[in-house]
């Protein structure tokens, strides 16, 4: 039953819009119908600007966070933490409030990752950072947060220092990464990827 629980913590704490309605209230903008449609801190960013941006981005670490901390200090079973963990993704991308749009998970499996251990976090986010900051392009970012993300844990789970259960998490994050990004990919092979900072259509 616990799982069960944890599995709706997880998905309706995801499922706050957080992105749409800064979005709605500080810009007057419906982020689903400009750019890529996502609710995420880079389509508020271009549709809706800086502030909505940053208000977007700090909620959506927090869902990941809250989900996480709340599974640990209700439960404190690693089985109930994973899939708080990995709910609160799916509840972001697939928002039950939104038809089941949302944005691609980064922020909140970002949040996720660093209540789950900080150290995770910080190795993981060493390489995509700098290739946000080289690149500005948010989505070779986002791949790579997932991708290391995934690295990370299963070197960790394997010398013991996660456990295993954590997986569940990690590895359903990197799939949905990459299958939520494929447009993106799309783009980035065709040369016509947008960078942080330019405005959406």
């Amino acid at each position: 039953m616990i799982y069960l629980f944890a599995v709706l913590l997880g998905y309706l704490l995801g499922s706050i819009p957080t992105g749409f309605v800064a979005a709605r209230q500080m810009a007057g903008v419906d982020v689903r119908t400009i750019g890529s449609g996502r609710t995420g801190g880079t389509n508020v960013l271009r549709s809706a600007g800086k502030n909505a941006a940053i208000v977007t981005v700090v909620g959506d670490l927090l869902k990941g966070v809250v989900a996480v901390l709340l599974a640990k200090m209700l439960w404190a079973d690693p089985m109930a933490t994973a899939l708080a963990a990995i709910f609160v993704a799916i509840g972001h991308n697939h928002s039950i409030f939104l038809k089941f749009k949302g944005g691609a998970g980064t922020m909140t499996g970002a949040g996720v990752m660093g209540a789950l251990d900080p150290m995770v976090l910080l190795f993981t986010a060493i390489l995509p950072v700098t290739f946000l900051w080289v690149t500005k392009m948010s989505s070779v970012a986002s791949l790579l947060l997932s991708s290391v993300g995934l690295l990370v844990a299963t070197l960790l789970v394997w010398q013991n220092y996660l456990p295993w259960q954590y997986l569940i998490f990690f590895l359903p994050f990197f799939l949905m990464s990459w299958e939520t990004h494929r447009p993106n990919i799309q783009r980035l092979r065709a040369g016509t990827e947008r960078r942080i900072g330019e405005k959406a259509a």
